[in-house]
């Protein structure tokens, strides 16, 4: 029986390698994910602080036409200030060129503050990169560690699947029944506990003492009264 039992352990060791790995595979595709969306996301933000610092320059760029617009209005009225007849007109056209000056004046006024704001928005793209840059080098390393990492699992779930059906190909046909009634009782999966001081290492619950002392005898199935595991004699030393 110590053998049969020992092969049960055997079993159900495999099983929880198998199921340990196949849980590495299932997360493993979301952190995978997780690293795809924050690449994304930072690629965005360059995007963003890109097309905020063009939005910038553009509105620069009117200015820079709308000022011009407006000296080239000065200009002319002032060309025309030795053709007017009175001095009403001739007043008139010189508060029509102030007027249009100090819109000049407001404008260049903008454009400086603007120019101010652009360089700010450069500086902050710049900084943008580098983290980007720098972030981006340590994802792609972690990516790449991760799809390694499941390639690694996916060949070792496969051996573990192979052991598997080899171990369970040496388990007493009568045994396999039993062992499977109790996996499926169990939150954890595990059919088979040691016990160790008289301590079922599956509930943690001390077993009767007739049936410890029966277990070390290792010549016949025991199962835990309180949990309804297979459980066999682990011995201490």
């Amino acid at each position: 029986m110590k053998i049969k039992i020992q092969t049960l352990v055997r079993l159900q060791n495999a099983e929880i390698d198998i199921h340990r790995v196949e849980k590495a595979l299932a997360v493993a595709p979301k952190r995978f994910d997780e690293l795809t969306v924050e690449r994304q996301r930072l690629a965005d933000a360059v995007q963003a602080a890109e097309a905020h610092l063009a939005e910038l320059n553009k509105r620069y760029r009117e200015l820079e036409g709308e000022a011009r617009q407006q000296q080239d209005r000065a200009a002319k009225r002032g060309a025309r200030l030795h053709e007017v007849k009175t001095n009403k007109e001739y007043q008139a056209t010189l508060k029509e060129i102030d007027d249009i000056k100090a819109i000049v004046s407001g404008v260049e006024d903008e454009m400086l503050t603007l120019l101010d704001t652009i360089e700010a928005a450069k500086r902050n793209l710049e900084t943008k990169k580098q983290d980007v840059a720098d972030r981006s080098q340590v994802l792609a390393d972690e990516a790449a560690a991760v799809e390694q990492a499941m390639a690694e699992d996916r060949k070792r779930l496969e051996a573990l699947r192979q052991e598997r059906e080899e171990i369970a190909g040496r388990v007493d046909p009568e045994l396999m029944p039993i062992y499977l009634k109790a996996r499926v009782q169990q939150p954890d999966q595990r059919a088979v506990a040691g016990v160790v001081n008289g301590v079922c290492q599956g509930c943690h619950m001390n077993i009767p003492p007739q049936l410890y002392n029966e277990l070390q005898r290792q010549d016949d199935l025991k199962i835990c009264p309180l949990c309804q595991r297979i459980i066999y004699w682990q011995n201490e030393t």
